[in-house]
């Protein structure tokens, strides 16, 4: 449902959710004469929420999907139903564009209720905030409040055996019990739509982040308008890291160390946006994280088997380890850090002895200089010769030289 509320059938036509297929057709007929000549007004049906609305195409469509039963439920689900005299005195502030105390009738029927009536009121309140939020660009106060009206009446048994029994009063096509089960099955998908369109209509990730805290769902726009465009980042960045065999002339310049870091903190740049968008964790990006991770941990193992950049190679296993999505890949990477942890300390251990035995060696000659002028080079022969054992002792027990 593209525009999914603009674009409802019955706001279309500016009728009741429990119009007849007989109204529909008539309201249609109407609606197309009155559109060739520009006379849209005093629609009873009219709230006032959106202008320009109406096209004879979009006339046509209305009349196509609420002549399907699969498509008819949809429409009726996302527009106001009005079942009382609580639901028409809501109508009749809708009427006023009066939506505050709209809101707040809805909101007094329902709030502390446990019924399936309650639940009606409260998905009609729902619907009013979602339709303030796509009319108003201040609105992040009622992000979480419109979700959370949402969430429990879509967890609600009792208002979808409400809505069941409500929308087969006024159902002429027969609708099947199997059809209103698949439909609720759909419905997060549809409000996740929904979601997209606000954070695309106002360039802000969070309504994508804040509907993802509360709704494990991920709706077709999500993927298609939101997610895929990132993953194919990801994808290119992993790509060419893949494609730097960076031991491959037997130098690791400057150039390819700028290049890696650019890749890297432009892989880090979009997984923020993931961030911001409630979907780190998620199992697809956690498949594409591993892909990040599996090539910079290529780019790490190569500089430290082939070219001795042993430090380098050390920070990027780590980076690797941070970007890694899977238990089982990270586990593979603490396991390649502690490998070289072991081995830089090794390295750092024996070149500490070469050190100390290179001491020994200059104080040995000086002990030979010293020794033909002033007699004292038996001094520096005992330091020399106390520092080479100390050292012998040392790597032959494999430990620290003290």
């Amino acid at each position: 449902m593209t525009n999914s509320l603009e674009d409802n059938s019955f706001h279309i036509l500016g009728l009741d959710s429990s119009s007849s297929q007989r109204e529909i057709l008539k309201r249609s007929k109407e609606l197309t004469n009155r559109l060739k000549v520009g006379v849209l007004e005093g629609l009873e049906g009219d709230f006032g929420f959106f202008e320009e609305f109406r096209t004879e195409q979009g006339v046509k469509r209305a009349v196509q999907k609420l002549g399907s039963p699969q498509k008819r439920i949809a429409e009726v689900f996302f527009w106001f139903q009005f079942t009382d005299a609580i639901d028409n005195k809501a109508r009749v502030a809708l009427k006023n564009q009066d939506y505050v105390e709209a809101i707040e009738i809805w909101k007094h029927n329902s709030t502390g209720a446990d019924t399936g009536r309650a639940y009606l009121y409260k998905k009609n309140w729902a619907l009013l905030l979602l339709i303030q939020m796509l009319r108003e660009e201040e609105n992040k106060d009622l992000i979480e409040k419109t979700l959370v009206l949402w969430r429990d009446v879509l967890e609600s048994d009792r208002f979808w055996s409400a809505f069941a029994k409500t929308y087969k009063l006024h159902d002429e096509l027969g609708i099947s019990t199997e059809t209103i089960d698949d439909f609720k099955k759909d419905v997060p998908r549809i409000l996740s739509d929904i979601f997209v369109e606000l954070g695309e209509k106002y360039g802000d990730p969070t309504y994508v982040a804040e509907f993802s805290k509360l709704f494990s769902f991920k709706g077709g726009k999500v993927e298609q308008e939101v997610l895929n465009p990132i993953y194919k980042k990801l994808n290119k960045v992993a790509k060419e890291l893949e494609e730097m065999k960076v031991s491959s002339d037997g130098i690791f310049d400057d150039t390819e160390k700028k290049k890696i870091k650019k890749l890297i903190e432009k892989a880090e740049a979009v997984l923020n946006e993931v961030i911001d968008l409630g979907l780190y964790d998620t199992s697809q990006t956690k498949v594409i994280r591993d892909n990040m991770a599996m090539a910079i941990r290529t780019i790490a193992i190569d500089l430290y088997n082939n070219l001795n950049e042993w430090n380098k190679a050390r920070e990027l296993i780590k980076v690797a380890r941070d970007f890694s999505g899977t238990e089982g890949l990270r586990g593979r990477i603490e396991a390649d850090i502690s490998s070289m942890e072991k081995d830089i300390k090794d390295i750092d251990y024996y070149k500490e002895l070469q050190s100390k035995l290179n001491i020994a060696k200059v104080l040995n000659i000086i002990g030979w200089i010293t020794v033909w002028f002033y007699g004292i080079g038996i001094v520096f022969w005992i330091a020399s010769w106390v520092m080479k054992n100390s050292v012998r002792e040392a790597a032959i027990n494999n430990k620290n030289f003290k």
